[in-house]
């Protein structure tokens, strides 16, 4: 053995020593020192010997030789395919760390975390998302272009209209204002053209709408429903013929003489208007006219309807007169026509009639 060696082997015999002192069991590796198992692993201990880290199963994840398994009865994921199909990943948790389903509350409740300005607009700014404030009334919402933030600005050209004067009136006032009619404004002029012979309004029938332009025929149909209609041409004749009576009674010969000549009866309600007194040749004679009821019947000079405004005839053929003030006859009065006085002349006969209205 060379000196060298020599050397060689007695280092080696220190070096065992001061291992075997050190408690490493005569090994090169110190079995003071250990392998500390961390949070979610088993295992591990001093290196006396080979150490192995498992993965520690728990409740819902099973750990096998080559994976690692979870139980989805126990640990549920959500898919995401209907809305709150798994009750314990709702909006309202962030359970196992997942992020929750997004709401209208939360999204809300994320731009809040931006502005809570009611009327605020939200923009891209240099450097991260932000509000636009609301400007004053009026203003509007300008792109100030490429790589500038938007901002409320006064139009151009001042306020804008601040009022309607006219036919059409709206303001003074500044943003959104009620543009009116005023009454007694809208001439003839700026209406629709209507057709000739037209008026304007609704036909009979036609239901509620807007006004149209009626025919004459049209107007007449509405005009027939007034309370006191107008009376149509074609009608009038026969209108006239039913309002217009006459009461009379004629004498002749021995007849034109003073007293009691005729006793008639009136099948209708009677207003005198006028009377007429008229005869064959020149006469002057004086007639009353007296009536009454059938309860009273016959009736008598208390009963005259002139009021002393007897009809007469003075030394002529014809005359007439106003009966407006005398007294109105019902219907299945009687009628008395009296003679006070006569100087008949070389007459024959003589006439008289109460022209009036039905009643």
């Amino acid at each position: 053995m060379t000196p060298g060696e020599r050397a060689l082997l007695v280092r080696i015999r220190l070096l065992e020593k001061k291992l075997a002192s050190a408690g490493g069991g005569g090994s090169l590796v110190p079995t003071s020192r250990q392998v500390i198992s961390g949070g979610g692993l088993t295992g591990g201990g001093d290196l006396s010997t080979d150490r192995t880290l498992a993965v520690g199963a728990g409740t819902g994840i099973t750990v096998n030789a080559d994976d690692i398994a979870v139980n989805q009865s126990v640990l549920k994921l959500d898919d995401f395919a209907a809305t709150d199909d798994n009750t314990d990943l709702d909006a309202s948790t962030t359970k196992h760390g997942l992020m929750p389903k997004w709401t209208a509350a939360l999204i809300s409740a994320l731009l809040d975390l931006i502005s809570t300005t009611r009327g605020a607009i939200l923009y891209r700014g240099a450097a991260a998302w932000s509000a636009l404030n609301p400007g004053t009334s009026g203003d509007v919402l300008t792109s100030n272009g490429t790589g500038a933030d938007p901002s409320y600005q006064t139009p151009s050209g001042g306020s804008g209209i601040t009022q309607l004067t006219g036919d059409v009136t709206a303001g003074p006032g500044s943003g959104s204002q009620t543009a009116t009619i005023p009454n007694d404004t809208v001439t003839n002029a700026k209406a629709a053209n209507m057709a000739e012979a037209t008026v304007k309004g609704r036909a009979a029938a036609a239901g509620t709408g807007d006004p149209t332009d009626l025919t004459a025929n049209q107007a007449s149909t509405i005009l027939d429903s007034a309370t006191d209609p107008f009376l149509r041409t074609s009608a009038l004749g026969t209108a006239l013929a039913a309002l217009t009576a006459t009461v009379g009674a004629t004498f002749t010969g021995d007849d034109i003489a003073v007293g009691v000549k005729r006793i008639i009866r009136v099948p209708h309600g009677f207003d005198p208007l006028t009377w007429v007194v008229y005869s064959d040749a020149t006469i002057s004679i004086v007639i009353d006219i007296w009536a009454d009821t059938l309860a009273n019947y016959p009736p008598a000079d208390a009963d005259t309807i002139t009021g002393g405004n007897e009809p007469e005839i003075v030394s002529a053929l014809i005359d007439d007169g106003d009966a407006s003030a005398f007294d109105p006859l019902a219907a299945g009065d009687f009628v008395t026509f009296n003679i006070d006085s006569v100087t008949p002349g070389s007459a024959t006969w003589v006439t008289i009639q109460l022209i009036g209205t039905r009643t």
